[in-house]
């Protein structure tokens, strides 16, 4: 019964032996099946007598066995048993071969971790098993899984460009001892997150060969995962740069500090640049740090100096850790003088040699020659806007003319601007004195001059004398001439002067006396019906005797 007691009082007598067996036992004991005698004495008060069958709890084996995830078994492993109250029955460690055996009596139990290596996670959940049959085996297998946390790589470049599809391996050996390698792509955002990484300290290198060209691959990082922790580390591509020095030229090197250059155009790694720099005093303009790629240096033409053209674009390729050298000239802006040359009848006006001088706009000193041509056209070309003056070169102006004025001329841009210079004759005056005897009416005595100038030019003036038998001949190009009297104008009864050759010089003048004799008398020879007048007859002879003198001495003078 409840007490452990079995009565027996069916067929029982007296003075009679009896063995008793146990046959069954109660759970969780081992069966006592040794036979016991007893003997009922027939003097037994209570006619009976007392066995006792003393049972021994049985214990059956219980066998946890521990691994890791790749099946190593683990030792050092602490379990502890609970009865099915969760109340504590004892404990025990793994052995170096990653097994903790308990020896149990029968009943229900739990079981759970309650210590582990450090790189492995505790298991605590209870785990149910039972023990039922005496010497049977029970057998638990549990897993540890190591400790993991993770790594989240993030790619980073300027304007976050290219961060897509780049290779990252990350490398080491975990806590476990254990050699880790793994990879992953970047997604469009740059990012990589490796996962179920046992805790540890390891290497996150970027594979050089998924870098995009213009970029330097960067340093590679060491890094420490912890349990259940994301470890995140940023990698920045730095863009491959150059540098470019813009050096500035204009003619003489004038008003080259303070010029702005923009550099623009899209760098080899897909980022719009536009950079400005400004010359310093010598020209020179740097940009730096500037990402690889074929650019445009694009001058402002808000800084250009008055007088000059914006220099055309300038392209230029940027190559990694290089300076480039880049020369922008900067031309004046110009204009054309086309000079025209004049004289009296456009004579001798070939050779003629000009000089443009002055200062230009852009302050450079400027003298250019130009020598007219056969048309007597000299033209100067590409000068500097400004304003000049054309001076005319004495030694190439012929003989017998004065050298001109010099002339102020303003050139402007793109524009021809027309010139005339005028040469005037070197001149000078001749006056003529009628000197008659007895010649009362020397007023209105006509001379002709006439002659070839020094200058090659034909001359032909008129003169004619005044109350006081002057004639000047005024502006009368230097040369050499013979003065003519009309002999219409002279009066009756005289003969015609003589010609008269003189030489004008330049700024002089030349008097000369032109002399009239009387007409010489003639004796009355009669008249008769058909008689002119005496004067007409004699004319006639006197023209017939000049004629005949012209002929032989070429001096004699006609009668008027």
């Amino acid at each position: 019964d409840e007490n452990g007691k079995a009565v027996i009082t069916k067929d029982i007598y007296q003075g009679y032996s009896y063995t008793v067996t146990e046959i069954e036992a109660p759970k969780g004991y081992s069966l006592n099946s040794e036979p016991q005698t007893v003997k009922l004495a027939t003097d037994t008060a209570d006619f009976g007598s007392e066995v006792s069958v003393k049972n021994t709890p049985w214990t059956a084996p219980f066998i946890i066995t521990k691994k890791n995830l790749g099946g190593e078994l683990l030792p050092n492993c602490e379990f502890e048993i609970l009865d099915e109250n969760e109340r504590q029955i004892t404990t025990g460690i793994t052995d170096e071969n990653g097994i903790a055996t308990f020896s149990l009596g029968y009943g229900k139990y739990f079981y759970h971790e309650i210590a582990a290596p450090d790189e492995y996670i505790i298991d605590d959940t209870l785990y149910p098993f039972e023990i039922s049959e005496e010497g049977v085996t029970v057998y638990a297998e549990m897993t540890n899984y190591l400790k993991e946390g993770s790594i989240k790589v993030t790619k980073r470049t300027t304007g976050n460009l290219n961060v897509k599809d780049i290779r990252f391996v990350v490398k080491g050996i975990s806590d476990t001892n254990s050699d880790i390698e793994r990879e992953l792509f970047t997604d469009e955002n740059g990012e990589a997150l490796f996962e179920n990484l046992p805790i540890g300290k390891y290497t996150v290198t970027e594979d050089g060969s998924t870098v995009p060209a213009a970029y330097l691959v960067a340093d590679e990082q060491e890094v420490t995962v912890e349990y259940n922790e994301t470890a995140e580390v940023a990698f920045e591509n730095i863009e491959k740069t150059g540098s470019i020095k813009v050096q500035k030229r204009t003619e003489g090197q004038k008003n080259v500090e303070g010029i702005t250059f923009y550099l623009k155009g899209t760098s080899d790694s897909g980022r719009e640049i536009n950079i400005p720099a400004t010359t310093d005093k010598d020209g020179v303009a740097v940009f730096e740090n500037v990402p690889i790629g074929t650019y445009s240096i694009i001058e402002d033409e808000e800084t250009v100096p008055y007088g000059y053209l914006v220099a055309d674009e300038k392209e230029v390729t940027v190559i990694y850790a290089e300076t480039v050298d880049a020369e922008i000239l900067n031309n004046e802006q110009t204009g054309t003088i086309k000079v025209h040359k004049r004289t009296e009848g456009d004579l001798n006006i070939s050779g003629i040699t000009f000089y443009l001088k002055g200062t230009s706009d852009t302050g450079r000193e400027i003298n250019i020659p130009a020598t007219t041509d056969k048309d007597g056209v000299a033209v100067f070309e590409n000068v500097p806007v400004g304003t000049y003056k054309i001076i005319e070169d004495k030694e190439t102006v012929p003989y017998g003319y004065l050298v001109a004025d010099e002339k102020e001329v303003k050139v402007e841009y793109a524009q021809t601007i027309d010139a005339t210079i005028l040469n005037n004759e070197q001149t000078g005056s001749i006056k003529v004195h009628k000197k008659t005897a007895d010649m009362t009416n020397v007023e209105g005595i006509r001379f002709i001059l006439s002659g070839v100038s020094d200058t090659g030019r034909e001359i032909r003036i008129e003169a004619v004398t005044d109350k006081d038998g002057l004639a000047k001949f005024e502006g009368v190009p230097v040369g050499t001439y013979t003065i003519t009297e009309d002999g219409s104008t002279v009066p009756y009864g005289y003969l015609v002067a003589d010609s008269k050759q003189v030489t004008v010089a330049y700024a002089q003048t030349v008097d000369t006396d032109m002399v009239n004799e009387k007409a010489p008398d003639t004796p009355n020879t009669g008249s008769s019906d058909n008689d002119i007048d005496g004067r007409t007859v004699l004319g006639g002879v006197v023209v017939i005797l000049a004629g005949a003198a012209v002929v032989m001495f070429g001096q004699k003078r006609k009668e008027r």
